[in-house]
């Protein structure tokens, strides 16, 4: 049986056809492929492959709807984070990650809650850490209750138990159903007690995700949880697990449609060269 994270896994699930000029991810095809720009091709293949929902494709009418239920369903909590002042016209500011805020740090320290609703397109962040973190943990859900639960009750136990972590959910209602529903980020220090407080309230939640496909690009851990590393940066651009994975796909396949060259030698030779683990897409080759 093939690992869903195996190079071999995700060539079963992609195909090109040079002559029609046709993508199929499972059974959608994407056409004309070398008269439409590449970011276009790695945004569908971002749905389809990693999301599990091709229909985030069509825009949203109503962005962040579940805001205010889920900050009703987390407890106030804040963080100290490192930060530098600077004054302008005599008034002092803080600065934290290039951005500016109107409050003065002590000991180059500031204290900011660990609710962020803005701080990812599309999803709500809990910040519960300093450190980079290096591993992700997935979940799909077919809807917002179930992901809101999870992502809740995890950060209260993770919480009550002094681990470091950050954690992220859907904060629109017709993002749904993803396979990245809910997100957790941590270091690896913190990793194992991550995925056990995840265990813990997938068993007791019990999510539906039906029709989810897994992301070739993450590690099925159990049921609807999967796991990846944090993707190295060569780049400096920061890109996400899935915006890395299916970039270099697409480059890939455009290899193909322009050179004539075999599909998988090519993709072969991306992963390589951007460090990825060929025998198990969710991790790095160091």
């Amino acid at each position: 049986m093939l690992k869903n994270t195996s190079i071999d896994s995700l060539l079963n699930r992609v195909s090109v056809d040079i002559d029609l000029e046709i993508v199929t991810v499972d059974d959608i095809n994407y056409e004309n492929v070398l008269q439409r720009p590449k970011s276009e091709l790695s945004q569908w293949l971002y749905c389809v492959l990693h999301t599990g929902n091709s229909n985030l494709l069509t825009p949203h009418t109503a962005r962040n709807d579940l805001q205010p239920i889920i900050a009703d369903s987390i407890q106030d909590h804040t963080i100290l984070v490192p930060s530098t002042n600077f004054a302008i016209d005599n008034v002092t500011y803080s600065e934290v990650g290039g951005v500016r805020i109107n409050k003065q740090s002590v000991n180059n320290k500031l204290e900011l809650s660990s609710k962020r609703p803005n701080l990812t397109p599309g999803f709500y962040m809990f910040v519960a850490t300093n450190n980079l973190s290096t591993i992700r943990y997935y979940v799909g859900t077919d809807n917002p209750e179930d992901a809101i639960k999870i992502w809740s009750a995890t950060i209260d136990k993770l919480l009550k138990d002094n681990v470091e972590f950050s954690g992220k959910v859907l904060s629109s209602t017709e993002s749904y159903p993803r396979n990245d529903s809910v997100v957790f980020y941590s270091d690896v220090n913190n990793s194992e007690m991550v995925q056990m407080a995840l265990l813990d309230v997938i068993q007791d939640v019990n999510p539906l995700h039906t029709g989810l496909v897994p992301s070739p690009f993450t590690k099925v851990l159990y049921d609807s949880l999967s796991t990846a590393e944090q993707p190295l940066d060569s780049k400096g651009i920061r890109q996400s697990l899935g915006e890395q994975r299916t970039e270099i796909l697409a480059e890939s396949i455009l290899d193909t449609f322009t050179t004539g060259l075999d599909f998988e030698k090519l993709l072969t030779k991306r992963l390589e060269i951007a460090k990825v683990d060929i025998s198990d897409l969710s991790k790095n080759r160091y």
